[in-house]
């Protein structure tokens, strides 16, 4: 099992996406294994948190964005395909700051794409041997488990 397994199993199960399925020993499983990966899942979580400065310029950044970008009649940014609406002249606008801000804060945003590559390359290190994964059978698999759901516990049917 690799590390990004691991994680999007153990973030998945705390954030609800197995919610809802029954069954005794799937959920005595589910929990077991979630218990056992908690160390290294807080772990990786916190490996991949940007530094106080990536934040403070990412802030930075939006906020830009968001005084320059189209609005809606409540005054709210538009949004096309997860990204901000400019008009023309705010675009150019926009353009200007953000070339700007590449190379005023070309340190801090190397680092963070250094950080995101490094952890891309930890989570397909395989977890460590020392960890016992709890298996279920696949009769103890709820029969009403979505394929993302299953996508997330496969690792535990034996």
């Amino acid at each position: 099992m690799k590390k990004k397994e691991l994680l999007s199993f153990y973030n998945g199960v705390s954030n609800g996406n197995l919610n809802g399925l029954k069954g005794v020993v799937f959920t005595h499983g589910v929990f077991k294994n979630k218990n056992l990966f908690h160390e290294e899942a807080d772990s990786l979580n916190e490996a991949i948190k940007p530094s106080k400065e990536y934040d403070k310029i990412e802030r930075e950044r939006a906020a830009k964005a968001v005084e320059l970008s189209d609005k809606d009649k409540s005054g709210s940014p538009v949004i096309i395909n997860g990204e901000y609406s400019f008009n023309d002249d705010n675009a150019v606008k926009f353009k200007k700051y953000y070339d700007g801000f590449l190379v005023k804060n070309k340190e801090v945003i190397e680092e963070r794409e250094a950080q995101i590559k490094d952890f891309a390359d930890l989570l397909e290190e395989e977890v460590d041997s020392t960890i016992k994964i709890h298996k279920i059978k696949p009769s103890d698999v709820p029969k009403d488990i979505l394929m993302e759901q299953m996508n997330l516990i496969f690792f535990m049917i034996k």
